[in-house]
């Protein structure tokens, strides 16, 4: 493994640094698979091989991705030694890569190359320019933050769902993933959702201040993302059991469609209320 990782750290110093952030995240599973298959301490050799290996070989920013994959593989790894359980896996996951995405964007942006202020702007305008004049700034500010933390999100599933394969490939004994017609969100997310659109609904009918409005468009934005999510999860889960395919395309294609989607946020919050279709429907 650390061959491999001096190789890709030469062919990206060579491209001018073009892999840092497609690939460098993905290196965290080959140091899971590994830890899981040998030992902790014998993982932790490897990941310390592996950053010495990019102090010798790649940039500051090479540096900070790779020492950041490592230390993520190397707490999954831990937790899959440990027996914890794959919820907690996926959360450590998703989290760590959010902290990594916060990191390189908001406190080492400059090293990064990256100005959200800049940014904003140039979205901003161009936002204006097709002419969404009123709100450009907000709705560019949430496009930004849906790219940055959707991303991240994407990037833990993956590390997840890519190292339980490849163990169990290897016929290593880990947990079984859940199919998609078990997964469930926590009720405490879809009662926080519930709340966050109360108070976006409420803030419509108070002077919150122009300073507030951004934050409360931001808390119906992740409220709204989870309600949502809690809905097509239960569409999927209702047509799957109903041998209904039609249910489950309907319900992702509903996720796009400004008005039927409030349909699906409301179907999110029935559920986290402990409801579901069968009641729904009587069926």
């Amino acid at each position: 493994m650390i061959a491999m990782v001096a190789i890709l750290l030469i062919i990206n110093r060579q491209i001018a640094g073009v892999l840092e952030e497609m690939i460098f995240w993905l290196l965290s599973i080959p140091l899971i698979v590994y830890m899981v298959r040998y030992d902790i301490q014998s993982g932790c050799i490897v990941a310390f091989s592996c950053i010495l290996t990019s102090i010798l070989f790649s940039s500051m920013t090479g540096i900070i991705l790779l020492t950041s994959s490592m230390l993520i593989g190397l707490c999954y790894g831990v937790g899959l030694k440990k027996g914890w359980k794959n919820a907690t896996l996926l959360l450590l996951a998703i989290v760590s890569q959010l902290l990594v995405s916060g990191l390189t964007v908001i406190v080492f942006g400059h090293i990064f190359g990256y100005d959200l202020i800049h940014e904003l702007a140039d979205m901003t305008g161009m936002m204006e320019r097709v002419g969404i004049a009123a709100g450009a700034k907000t709705i560019a500010m949430l496009v930004i933050l849906v790219v940055y933390i959707g991303s991240a999100i994407m990037q833990g599933i993956i590390i997840h769902v890519a190292s339980h394969i490849i163990l169990m490939r290897l016929r290593i004994k880990v947990a079984p993933l859940k199919p998609i017609t078990q997964v469930r969100l926590p009720k405490v997310l879809g009662l926080a959702a519930f709340v966050g659109l109360m108070v976006y609904a409420l803030s419509r009918f108070v002077d919150v201040g122009a300073k507030y409005e951004e934050v409360m468009v931001i808390v119906y934005l992740v409220s709204m993302l989870i309600a949502l999510t809690n809905g097509v999860l239960e569409c999927i889960r209702y047509g799957s059991s109903r041998g209904n395919k039609g249910i489950v395309v309907g319900g992702l294609i509903a996720c796009f469609i400004p008005v039927v989607q409030n349909i699906i946020m409301c179907l999110g919050i029935y559920v986290s209320f402990g409801g579901s279709l069968e009641k729904l429907l009587g069926k």
